[in-house]
């Protein structure tokens, strides 16, 4: 028999004694699973929406025929999944965003080193080298004008956190640029790997690398220069260089 355990920190409102699943919760899995089945088929029926407010536990235990202390078992699966958010006094409401979930279980992944560097920045390329082409298409004036403001301020600061503010910046804008929603949600899952990665390969770019932020500035500028023009072969060109050189 296998019992959940759900981190404290990743539920809200809810205390230590309550943290995790019971080994009784856990024997009655199929019933928990119910809840569970049932919330999901609300949501894919768009009976719910982003920030609107679950029936209460008690309705809940009667639509789903279990008892209420299933449906609380329930609800701390669904704030794991990152279906559900729970405040403490208010109620438990849906949550439509589910990068966060994701990532918490990518980033666990790298930091066990189960996910390369070389793995990372390989599929962050081939993601960003899809959102240029869809960007191609969808980008809107303001985010290319929003892309080229953010790579110009880049190039007169030496400060090292607002470099990393605004790198993120420009790869994000270039996410959002794409519209394609699973190419932004796959993205946002990868900011938790991205703020370890990152933190050690700007101070390398900045202060150890002799012009290596130069360097890094001059794919930054390709790309959005290749996306103003609307050049797929010199964005992609740009993109590769980009990441080749992270790489080395």
């Amino acid at each position: 028999m296998t019992t959940i355990a759900v981190p404290n920190h990743q539920i809200i409102g809810q205390d230590n004694e309550n943290s995790g699943l019971s080994e009784n919760a856990a024997s009655r899995g199929g019933n928990c699973q119910t809840v569970i089945d049932y919330v999901i088929d609300l949501l894919s029926r768009r009976a719910y929406n982003e920030g609107d407010q679950l029936p209460p536990e008690r309705e809940l235990a009667k639509e789903t025929g279990v008892s209420r202390a299933t449906v609380r078992e329930a609800i701390k699966v669904l704030n794991y999944m990152g279906v559900v958010k729970s405040i403490q006094g208010s109620g438990n409401y849906i949550r439509t965003d589910y990068s966060e979930s994701i990532g918490r279980t990518l980033r666990i992944l790298y930091l066990r080193k189960d996910i390369s560097n070389d793995e990372f920045a390989s599929f962050r390329l081939a993601l960003e080298r899809e959102a240029f082409d869809y960007a191609l298409e969808n980008a809107k004036e303001e985010q290319l004008q929003e892309l080229q403001q953010v790579v110009n301020l880049m190039d007169i600061t030496t400060d090292q956190n607002l470099i990393n503010s605004l790198d993120e910046r420009l790869h994000s804008l270039l996410v959002q640029a794409s519209g394609n929603q699973l190419v932004i949600m796959t993205h946002s899952a990868l900011t938790g790997i991205r703020e370890i990665y990152m933190k050690t390969y700007i101070n390398i770019m900045v202060t150890i690398r002799e012009g290596g932020y130069a360097e890094l500035q001059k794919w930054h500028h390709g790309i959005v220069d290749a996306l103003v023009r609307h050049d797929r072969e010199a964005g992609h060109r740009a993109l590769e260089g980009h990441y080749t050189f992270q790489k080395q």
